[in-house]
């Protein structure tokens, strides 16, 4: 993460020392030394690097071939490591055309809009829409039923031109949400700034339609729908954290007085540390002692 970090943070530099080199073999495009190229003398040709490292990747054991360009031998390595998966569909390996004149960015866009409907959409249909069938068949209550539509279906998405599906999801979830939820409507669509919003608003609705039902019985408090309604978005996001960590870690308790996110971070990370302390502490009772022998002889000096 922290390479992909560094490449990010630099690309504009990585793509001048790919595209046209660095120092004294800088074409075109490349890194400038300036004043530098006077008296620093650069004898790595950092771009042949870059460019035989890639190859590498793409043809292992394979003899450096300088003519091939940088988009074909990312979609050679992409293939490649599909080649061996049988779930993807050929749909997705399909898309690797080595000659193709688009570019790698382009690349990679149809292949995460071909993966999302050809491999994502069927997943949620046949294993996440049975799995929430089962759930409601199972709850006597009769919450689950009355919050989902079971016969739901997650339909294809078809990405407007100009626009990414990473773009696009606060507008894909909204497209679930209301297919999936039973009377709600609140989803605003647009960019992904509304995102954060419509998922605080959706959490919001289910927390004062299902009351306690995904609370523990043993838990103090469970808000009302009043309460929740009183709630701000980091609030709710507190409320939402501390319940979860209170049902689910068996020996963290975060109090209810904590109504922030970092407040919550802060006390989970505290207990956390207490049990780690507790821990090591009986991990050092228990071990064996190790015995010192001690000499009984006397030496004369």
């Amino acid at each position: 993460m922290a390479l992909l970090q560094f490449l990010a943070d630099n690309k504009g530099i990585v793509k001048k020392v790919v595209v046209g080199g660095v120092g004294k073999y800088k074409r075109d495009g490349g890194v400038s030394l300036g004043v530098a190229n006077s008296f620093v003398k650069v004898d790595l040709n950092v771009e042949v690097m870059l460019r035989e490292m890639i190859w590498g990747l793409a043809y292992p054991n394979t003899e450096y071939n300088s003519s091939n360009n940088i988009d074909s031998m990312l979609q050679v390595i992409i293939q490649n490591a599909l080649a061996g998966v049988k779930e993807i569909p050929d749909s997705v390996k399909n898309l690797v055309d080595l000659n193709s004149t688009k570019s790698t960015y382009d690349f990679i866009e149809d292949l995460l809009q071909t993966a999302y409907n050809d491999i994502a959409v069927p997943m949620l249909n046949d294993q996440t829409m049975k799995w929430l069938g089962q759930e409601i068949d199972k709850d006597t209550t009769g919450t689950l039923a009355g919050l989902f539509n079971r016969d739901f279906r997650v339909s294809a998405y078809t990405v407007p031109a100009g626009s990414t599906l990473v773009a696009e999801l606060n507008n894909i979830a909204g497209g679930i949400v209301n297919g999936l939820l039973k009377n709600y409507n609140g989803w605003v669509s647009g960019d992904n700034s509304k995102l954060t919003d419509n998922v605080v608003a959706v959490a919001r609705y289910i927390l004062k339609e299902t009351g306690d039902y995904f609370f523990p019985d043993w838990q103090k408090h469970i808000a009302t729908a009043e309460e929740i309604d009183a709630m701000s978005k980091e609030e709710l996001i507190a409320y939402l954290a501390r319940s979860i960590i209170n049902a689910s870690v068996g020996y963290m308790y975060i109090p209810e007085d904590v109504t922030t996110v970092v407040g919550v971070a802060w006390e989970a990370v505290k207990q956390l540390m207490a049990q780690f302390r507790v821990s090591l502490t009986c991990l050092r009772i228990s071990s064996p002692t190790t015995s010192i022998p001690v000499s009984t002889s006397t030496q004369v000096i």
